[in-house]
């Protein structure tokens, strides 16, 4: 960690080591700050429709809203939310677990994994509280046969869905 800061970074997120050692978090914070040390959480749906961790894609136990609070304890500033079953599918955002998680912390939430549309962007930020949305294969991808276009809203397109959330 101490190298990629050396380099000028600002944030450095840790994801399934997180996971694996949870006092990596209160040690890079420590040294750091709460606002360098982003925490990307991997979750899914398991069988009983329970939101559960899913690092490296394999579902566990843990719950996601009990996980996001301990690492908000540890002094992580920031979370990244990834719906690792939905991500790359198109299906949208699950906005039910996200606005839980952001209804939960203090800290900024970013959401990612299954955008289906700009406007699907859009509603997710308008509606659940996080402070940021992602998306990769929404602008990578394109069509019914998902052929592979480097795609992205024009500047009015955006323009006017800057508008609607303002308004």
């Amino acid at each position: 960690i101490e190298k990629i800061f050396a380099l000028g970074i600002e944030k450095i997120s840790l994801g399934v080591s997180a996971f694996q050692n949870p006092d990596l978090v209160k040690q890079a914070v420590k040294v750091f700050g709460s606002q360098s040390v982003v925490v990307c959480v991997d979750f899914a749906k398991n069988i009983f429709g329970k939101y559960v961790l899913a690092p490296h894609g394999k579902k566990t136990s843990i719950s996601v809203i009990d996980y996001v609070h301990r690492v908000e304890q540890l002094g992580a500033g920031e979370i990244i939310l990834n719906d690792v079953k939905r991500d790359g599918t198109g299906r949208g955002l699950d906005r039910l677990l996200i606005e839980a998680v952001t209804k939960k912390l203090s800290i900024p939430v970013v959401a990612c994994g299954g955008a289906q549309s700009v406007e699907d962007l859009v509603q997710t930020a308008c509606r659940t509280g996080v402070a940021a949305v992602g998306a990769g294969s929404l602008f990578v991808y394109y069509g019914e046969r998902r052929s592979v276009l480097i795609n992205y809203p024009t500047e009015s397109e955006i323009d006017k869905l800057l508008l609607e959330m303002k308004g």
